[in-house]
């Protein structure tokens, strides 16, 4: 690394230490940047001071709060009453000049319509050195909507609720109807909604429990957890680990260079970019698209369709009608599956171990070995055929033609009629067929 390039790296991790100790207010400036007025690397002081009020009847059928700043604390009150504590927080180069700031910042009341807003003076400082935290009263099941910044949103049993935080977290609990909730560079929890869930938040971990409603989930370089949704769920992320667990309506996933891994789900559509995806019980179809990670799929109630590059896939025990692998340049292990199957595959070998032959089972391979464990008792009409390779019939029952001139071809069971039929064929590999042993099917 050159010199000038130290230098800057350097200038650039100071010039953030700098910044962030000086919001906090250990750190202040000598020259006129809005808020930051108070001597570079002086002291800084602090004043707190406090305001409430009870807000009367009628009481609004929603409450907006306008804040920058600091936390917003939402709860129920157990007599039903509208309170608001606001406490103010004022930084500036001496005490007095802090005690003067913090009493003349005001909280602030206006009726719009149906809606109570509550907000603060700040506007009117020139110098905007302030933390002002809200805790608040409300009837259960008010519909309340939040705006903030730099500080922690926390509400509980209300309404029809509205978050957005920007460089703050949320935690949201109980809430009596739809939630829609927007952050950055923090977590968000919810619990227990009534309706509809809409979450979006970047930078931090999401999780979302017991919704009754639709849940939708935005999430970015981060972690995202679902569990127990009654509607459809829809979860998208980037660079961003996606857990779902008993969601009951259709599930669409989405991520990059993470995991996704889903247990008792509807129907699913999955989309993976270089990550690895587990699904265990699906009680409707499941369709993966994914490019260079590991595929496990187990108990899929529905049909399975992979599109895959550089994709390993393991399933087990998928019983849906029809069902479609394609991948390249990694193996493919299926067991304990029925219903037609078609594998499409190159470079990576195949691994087939059906626990009965209900559909056509049809392989189409280049540069594959091909394995198939056949079903005790099953006459199925057979055929396969290798170019550059082997075929090894390891069947007690003799094989109506097996033909070798340069490439191979064998078939077997040609007189049974109107039964699913397999059709295995590769090139520059071999294909085993040996029947399956009394073990059962391997698990995962």
């Amino acid at each position: 690394m050159k010199a000038r390039e130290i230098a800057l790296l350097i200038f650039i991790v100071c010039a953030g230490l700098v910044l962030t100790q000086s919001y906090k207010g250990n750190l202040n400036w000598s020259w006129d940047w809005g808020d930051w007025d108070t001597p570079f690397f002086g002291p800084s002081h602090e004043f707190t001071a406090q305001e409430s009020k009870v807000i009367d009847a009628p009481l609004p059928g929603e409450l907006v709060v306008d804040n920058s700043h600091g936390d917003v604390d939402i709860q129920a009150a157990a007599d039903g009453r509208l309170t608001v504590i606001l406490e103010k927080k004022a930084y500036r180069r001496s005490e007095a000049e802090a005690r003067t700031a913090a009493e003349e910042l005001r909280l602030t009341s206006e009726r719009r319509g149906e809606s109570l807003v509550l907000s603060t003076n700040r506007d009117v400082f020139k110098k905007k050195r302030f933390v002002t935290n809200f805790r608040i009263t409300v009837p259960a099941g008010l519909a309340v909507d939040v705006r903030t910044s730099y500080g922690l949103v926390r509400v509980s049993q209300t309404g029809k609720t509205s978050i957005e935080n920007s460089h703050g977290g949320v935690t949201a609990s109980d809430i009596r109807g739809a939630l829609t909730s927007r952050n950055t560079y923090e977590d968000v929890s919810v619990s227990d909604v009534a309706s509809d869930c809409e979450v979006e938040c970047h930078h931090g971990a999401a999780t979302v429990v017991r919704v009754k409603g639709r849940v939708q989930v935005k999430n970015t370089y981060g972690q995202l957890r679902v569990e127990e949704a009654g509607g459809d769920v829809s979860l998208d992320g980037s660079h961003t680990e996606i857990v779902g667990l008993k969601l009951a309506g259709a599930v669409k996933a989405e991520t990059t260079y993470r995991d996704i891994t889903l247990t008792d789900v509807g129907s699913a559509t999955v989309v993976g970019h270089h990550s690895g995806v587990e699904v265990s019980g699906c009680r409707g179809s499941l369709d993966i698209t994914d490019t260079y990670g590991r595929l496990k799929v187990q108990n899929i109630q529905g049909g399975l369709a992979v599109h895959g590059q550089s994709l390993e896939v393991i399933g087990r025990a998928f019983t849906g009608p029809e069902n479609s692998i394609s991948t390249t340049y990694q193996n493919i292990d299926l067991a304990d599956f029925s219903g037609k199957t078609t594998v499409t595959t190159s470079h990576g070998n195949v691994t087939l171990q059906p626990a009965v032959l209900a559909g056509d089972l049809e392989v189409q391979a280049d540069y594959a070995a091909i394995r198939l464990l056949w079903p005790a008792g099953a006459r199925n009409p057979f055929e396969a055929r290798t170019n550059n390779g082997d075929i090894r019939w390891n069947l007690s029952v003799r094989p109506d033609l097996d033909q070798k001139n340069g490439s191979s071809l064998l078939k077997a069971f040609s007189t049974e009629q109107g039964k699913p039929r397999v059709v295995l064929n590769t090139t520059y590999a071999d294909i085993v067929v040996e029947e399956q042993g009394p073990s059962g099917t391997e698990k995962f």
